[in-house]
């Protein structure tokens, strides 16, 4: 599978966290509790989430009307018996930087007021 996402913004988009929620497989690999598979799927530098972190010459952004195409990384993918129970793919932007100290996390401006 993979999941192709475009910058509509008029921005560059310099990190980027899409989540994929898989509601009907039970994983409970981090502490025993049953709790949904999500899969996260990152795009650029986490440190751009934190503030006093900027984007650098070096760090490659999505362009206003880019796309970028997601692989599903292969610690995620499932056998055959397991996805069989998939009815459903939620689909989250999660955290959003445009390398500015500015940007999106789950769903809210940061800073606020700034976007």
């Amino acid at each position: 599978m993979e999941i192709k996402v475009k910058n509509v913004s008029s921005r560059p988009v310099y990190f980027l966290e899409v989540d994929l929620g898989f509601p009907e497989v039970i994983n409970t690999e981090i502490d025993g509790a049953r709790r949904s598979l999500v899969a996260p799927l990152t795009y650029g530098r986490r440190e751009l989430m934190r503030k006093g972190n900027r984007a650098t010459t070096e760090d490659a952004p999505i362009r206003s009307g880019e796309s970028h195409v997601f692989k599903i990384p292969s610690q995620y993918r499932e056998t055959p018996e397991r996805l069989a129970v998939v009815k459903k793919v939620l689909v989250t932007v999660y955290e959003l930087s445009f390398g500015d100290e500015t940007g999106f996390l789950a769903g809210i401006p940061f800073p606020s007021g700034k976007q």
